[in-house]
Order: C-alpha cells, then structure tokens, then sequence
C-alpha cells in the first residue's frame, strides 16, 4: 500500500458523494467488528487487553469513534483518504470499479452538459442572426414597395392632372346645323390605334392636324388610365406581371421626372405620328386644317408610334 495518502475528489450531495459515504460507513463497520472481535478475545487475557490498549494509546471505544469522526469529516470535506497500513485511526479504503466509474460518468456527463448548452447557445445566436438579416431584407423591400407605391400615385395624379388639361384643349365636336350649303365645314374622321381600337369623331374643316393630335392624346392617356386602374383592382396578375409592373412604374418615375409643363415638350413626350391612308403619308405639318390636308369631308388617320415610322 503507499505511503502517501491519495485524494479522490466527489461531487458534495451528488451521487458519487452518497455512494462514497455508503462504502466509507460499510467500512468503519466492518473494522469495528473486527475490534470488537479482538476485544472480546482479548477480555479473557487482562494483561494482553491492556498491552494492546496501552501501547496505541487509545482503547476500543476510543478508536470506534475516532474512526467514525474520521469517516464523516472525509464525507463532508468531499473525498477520501488512502493512509498507510500503520495508521489506526483512518482506515485504508479502496475504491472499486463502480465508485471509479461513478466518477467518471459524472465528468463525462458535465462535459456533455456543458458541450450542449454551448451549442445550443450557438444555434440560438446563428438564429438571431438570421432573423434579424431575414427582417432587415423585409424591411428593405417594404420600404420600397411603398416608395413604388408613392411614385405611382405620384404619376396617377400628375396623368390625370394632364388628361383634364389635354381635354380642355379639346377643340368641341360640330353639331349637324353648322354645316353650310354647298361647303365642306365639316371632317368626319374615323382614328385607329396601334392596339387595335378605332375611334370615330367630327371636326370642323378649319380645326388644325394639332387639334386632331391632342384628342389623340387625350384618348390615349384616358386609355392608360383605365388600364393602370383595372390592374390596381386586382385584375388577377401574376408574380411576373407584378414584377413587370413595378420595374415599369420605376420607368416612368424617371419620366416624370424630366417633364416640363410646357405644350411643346407634351407633345414630344407621346411619341407618335399621324399618318394618311390614301394616299398613305406621314402628316408632320401639324399647322395644316383638315381641309387644307385633304381629309374633308371625311378620311381615316392611323395613330402610328415612332418606331414603326
């Protein structure tokens, strides 16, 4: 056995403790049986008791309850005390396999504890983080879809504003007794548009090409309206019309932006032409009446873009 003593540490309360304080009392019991044992055998020698007794300096009853004190303070200090084979008030106490095992089972299990508390903390930050990144973004494409939103509302009243504008400028339709007998004072003009629609309305033989141009404009622009009106009432689009939209709608922020309030700059910005059936021509002299353009007392213009020219 060795001749110094060996600490071996316990969790206090846990059941490594209590199984160490098990085995420490089985111990003490069974080294005061064997005391017990040698003072009976010895009662029968008087001289041999009181060698015994005398030489360690201690008697039965002494040694039974110092090995006993010795027993509870190791189990409440935590651990355990090898002392060498001499020693009689602490006893040598050998661990087996399951106190061992016990306390290493206790480390392996606070080492995993530990392992999975730190995970789990790990994947609660990476979850934060995710989510906070996941609501940035939402936040991001909020904002803006709103600030879409505003633009669009933004170019809605600035095209209503130039519709009322367009058709106050509309020149008024003739009625049937401003005609003259034997005069052409009247056009009846019958208007057709890219998108297939037609449009059939009377001018006077004096009204100008121009004036033509801005009732072109103001159907045109009413058109869009109604269109942009529909869709916005759920017209049932899908993601790609959506997307498609939106993209568009950036389009035409960035025209409004550019537009001046002035006739001239309107005009340019509608991007398209008058032209003839028969004989088929572009009609750019926008000063031209409708007499003196050959279209009285009736003809067809086709609304022509200027990609198509």
């Amino acid at each position: 056995m060795a001749d110094t003593a060996r600490r071996t540490t316990a969790a206090p309360g846990g059941r490594g403790s209590f199984m160490l304080g098990q085995k420490l009392r089985q111990a003490a019991t069974r080294v005061y049986q064997v005391l017990s044992q040698e003072k009976h055998a010895m009662s029968d020698s008087d001289d041999d008791y009181d060698y015994g007794a005398h030489d360690h300096g201690l008697d039965f009853d002494s040694l039974r309850l110092a090995l006993e004190l010795s027993v509870e303070q190791q189990l409440r200090n935590g651990y355990v005390l090898d002392h060498p084979a001499d020693t009689y008030v602490n006893p040598t106490t050998t661990l087996d396999g399951d106190d061992v095992s016990c306390f290493i089972d206790a480390e392996e299990a606070e080492a995993v504890a530990a392992a999975l508390r730190d995970e789990a903390r790990l994947l609660r930050e990476a979850q934060d983080t995710e989510y906070a990144r996941a609501l940035a973004q939402d936040q991001m494409r909020e904002r803006s879809h709103q600030q879409r939103e505003a633009w669009r509302k933004l170019h809605r009243r600035v095209q209503k504003q130039r519709l009322r504008a367009l058709q106050a400028r509309v020149v008024p339709e003739p009625v049937d007794h401003d005609s003259r007998a034997g005069e052409q004072t009247t056009s009846s003009l019958v208007l057709r548009f890219p998108d297939g629609r037609r449009a059939e309305r009377r001018f006077r033989a004096a009204d100008r090409l121009a004036d033509v141009r801005t009732y072109v404009e103001a159907l045109a622009l009413e058109e869009e309206l109604r269109r942009a009106k529909t869709s916005e009432g759920g017209g049932g689009e899908s993601g790609a019309e959506t997307q498609q939209r939106e993209l568009s709608a950036d389009d035409e922020v960035e025209a409004i932006m550019d537009e001046d309030d002035d006739e001239d700059t309107q005009q340019q910005h509608s991007r398209f032409h008058l032209v003839s059936s028969y004989p088929r021509r572009r009609l750019a002299d926008l000063g031209l009446t409708l007499h003196e353009a050959g279209l009285c007392p009736s003809g067809v213009l086709f609304v022509q873009p200027d990609a198509e020219l």
